[in-house]
């Protein structure tokens, strides 16, 4: 996922603050989107452990003031963690209302699904980036790195029921 730029949101003209005198109640309605929310998930979680590893022996460098430890052991965590970060994944998912999903899940249990596989299904069906993004996938997921497919399941149900809560990260 590219990092957005403010000019990547659209004219500012669309966006400009509400003026009481010349408001387009309708207009401002057409141009409502659902709410989108995002995870980060990584493929390479097994060099966690080789990071907590570092991790602890740079604890120990630094009790011991040594220096030449610390930038070593500080240039390999760098190392690691730049492994880590290439492997990651902006998975984006969209709201959907409360009768959409409705729909969705009656559809499927009407087929006779258990509601851990509507579940499964509803999931990847909200995600909306990256394209592609499958039911079979999500279920990979579940089985191989199940915090960070809840991750995706958590966001998807915060799209659908709670209202944005909009701040600068700090």
């Amino acid at each position: 996922m590219t990092t957005p730029t403010p000019a990547s949101y659209g004219d500012a003209k669309e966006t400009a603050p509400i003026d009481p005198q010349s408001f387009d109640l309708a207009t401002w309605i057409e141009g409502v989107n659902p709410v989108r929310h995002a995870v980060t998930i990584y493929q390479r979680g097994d060099l966690v452990a080789d990071l907590d590893v570092v991790k602890a022996r740079l604890n120990n460098a630094k009790l011991a003031k040594n220096s030449k430890e610390i930038a070593a052991l500080t240039k390999q965590a760098r190392g690691i963690v730049e492994i880590i970060e290439q492997s990651s994944l902006d998975v984006v998912v969209e709201g959907w209302s409360e009768d959409r999903v409705k729909a969705f899940r009656e559809s499927f249990k009407e087929q006779g699904l258990s509601d851990e596989e509507v579940t499964v299904r509803q999931v990847a069906a909200q995600v909306v980036s990256p394209e592609g993004f499958t039911a079979e996938f999500y279920q990979t997921l579940l089985g191989v790195v199940r915090p960070q497919a809840e991750a995706i399941a958590a966001a998807a149900f915060a799209a659908n029921v709670r209202v944005p809560v909009v701040s600068v990260p700090s």
